[in-house]
């Protein structure tokens, strides 16, 4: 819900192109994104992730998506996802980009726990933003 109105015209793209954000982003958050940005990038990430909890991990997902936004809207589905499993990392600025876009993505931490407690004890919910699937 956070992807789609955060970045309506990529959300209609991927959806276009059959995109999941699973086929993606669980990898991201599995791995606090290291495997897929340079590791300066990803401990800039880790050290927001501690500071403002898991709400920030959506953000810095959707903040990734916002920067490559203009060059995924042209791919299709098997480019899209060899660009998202490891991003180019020559992107000049990339970390500026990527904390500037973080900072505009609107997602309320109260809206999360509301989806959280809405979607049955929040087990879904919660093992996709955790990383790990509970048994």
């Amino acid at each position: 819900i956070f992807f789609r109105e955060n970045l309506p015209l990529l959300y209609a793209h991927f959806q276009r192109e059959d995109v999941s954000s699973d086929q993606f982003y669980i990898d991201w958050v599995l791995t606090l994104f290291s495997r897929a940005l340079p590791l300066d990038v990803a401990a800039r990430i880790w050290d927001s992730y501690l500071l403002f909890g898991e709400v920030f991990a959506i953000k810095a997902g959707l903040g990734i998506l916002r920067v490559f936004a203009p060059v995924l809207c042209t791919m299709e589905f098997e480019e899209i996802l060899r660009l998202l499993q490891r991003l180019p990392s020559d992107k000049p600025n990339f970390a500026t980009l990527l904390f500037d876009a973080v900072r505009d993505i609107r997602v309320s931490p109260q809206r999360l726990t509301a989806m959280v407690s809405d979607d049955a004890d929040g087990e879904h919910i919660r093992a996709n933003i955790n990383g790990c699937a509970h048994m």
